[in-house]
């Protein structure tokens, strides 16, 4: 099967794209200077000590900063995107949907698109039905809001899985993908008729 695109850029706190590495793969090694959720992400080498330190240092900066404004707090986002992937906690996951959830309502994404890239390569590579729910219904949740990144990945998700036996999707969802958005052309179509209407604003 191929390997999956890379299907979107996201703004920084700061309003400028920023690309991140492929999705999907750690890199096999870090350079030598890390950010501290590299060190956590190395083979074995999870801490919890360090976790902590790192995780009270993000959470201040984003009651510091505000919701946004914080590159600590995207640092813990993707973190938490990576490292559930491979050792599911649900308490960390209940922490980072919450976290998600918060800054979305406040109207900014990143975190809520990092929980996306969890459900969708997360999901892919051990699935679990309470998860992929949770994907289904937050997926919904924004689809109605006019945010088309959770069914672009809820698409990826079932467009790459490697199993064999199809799964059951939401009646809506699957309508939307049968007759809406049947391939990444479809997002981006929907994507340029976005801008082209707020343009003329």
């Amino acid at each position: 099967m191929n390997p999956r695109p890379s299907l979107k850029l996201s703004c920084s706190p700061h309003g400028t794209l920023s690309s991140s590495p492929p999705v999907g793969s750690l890199p096999k090694s870090f350079p030598p200077f890390q950010h501290p959720s590299h060190k956590l992400l190395e083979e074995n080498g999870f801490k919890q000590q360090k976790y902590l330190k790192f995780h009270k240092r993000c959470l201040n900066d984003r009651k510091k900063l505000g919701i946004g404004c914080s590159e600590e707090m995207n640092s813990l986002y993707r973190f938490w995107s990576y490292f559930l992937r491979d050792m599911f906690v649900p308490s960390m996951y209940n922490e980072f949907r919450k976290l998600a959830l918060e800054d979305a309502a406040a109207n900014y994404n990143y975190g809520l698109e990092c929980l996306f890239r969890f459900y969708s390569y997360g999901l892919e590579k051990k699935y679990r039905d309470d998860l992929y729910k949770d994907f289904e219904q937050l997926t919904l949740d924004f689809y109605h809001k006019g945010n088309l990144y959770g069914l672009e990945k809820y698409w990826a998700f079932h467009h790459f899985r490697d199993q064999g036996e199809p799964l059951k999707k939401h009646p809506e969802l699957d309508r939307l993908l049968g007759e809406e958005y049947r391939g990444l052309e479809d997002f981006r179509a929907k994507e340029r008729n976005a801008g082209t209407r707020d343009d003329s604003h």
